[in-house]
């Protein structure tokens, strides 16, 4: 798997080197990275962009693995947001701790069927406590691979700080949460 450090998607997914269109592959980065620096997130410009080369989380099909986001508020776990679908039009709903869904997000982004828990759940929250511990506001984002927690990594302006597939609700909850008003 590549992908750039300051971008949002344009991944490339490598499953045989021989098979791989490198031309393609470096166009779709710089296009990654070019978006993240001009276009994305406004805090991508104070980074120095680069692409990294991850081991491919693989799921015994061609589906993407499925990815728990975990909200973090002052160290604290409030929901889960699941990304699954991802090899085609990514679909998404936000779980609470106890695995059922909340009115989160939008009709539009929901999956047909709900995720199924991961089997160490318990686990990848203990995960996502310790490395959200010293900060107010992170999202921390895992794996479950190979029975164990993957990570992936921390993000700290989801969806741009826009969230658009968040529900009003949700939005007003976060802010609550973080005592904005």
């Amino acid at each position: 798997m590549l992908k750039a450090n300051n971008g949002c998607g344009n991944h490339v997914i490598c499953r045989d080197k021989s098979q791989l269109d490198y031309d393609t592959a470096i166009d779709t980065l710089r296009r990654s990275i070019y978006e993240g620096q001009h276009h994305v997130e406004p805090h991508y410009h104070y980074i120095t962009p680069c692409v990294f080369a991850e081991e491919l989380i693989e799921t015994g099909s061609s589906a993407l693995p499925t990815d728990y986001k975990f909200t973090c508020i002052n160290g604290e776990v409030v929901d889960i947001f699941v990304a699954t679908e991802r090899e085609t039009n990514a679909k998404y709903c936000t779980m609470g701790l106890e695995w059922k869904p909340l009115p989160y997000t939008k009709k539009e982004f929901l999956p047909s069927k709900l995720p199924e828990p991961p089997l160490h759940l318990d686990k990848l929250v203990e995960v996502a406590r310790t490395l959200s511990k010293d900060f107010r506001f992170v999202r921390v984002d895992l794996y479950e691979y190979r029975d164990q927690p993957y990570f992936s990594e921390l993000t700290f302006f989801p969806w741009g700080a826009l969230l658009y597939s968040y529900t009003d609700e949700a939005v007003l909850l976060y802010g609550e949460k973080l005592g904005l008003k």
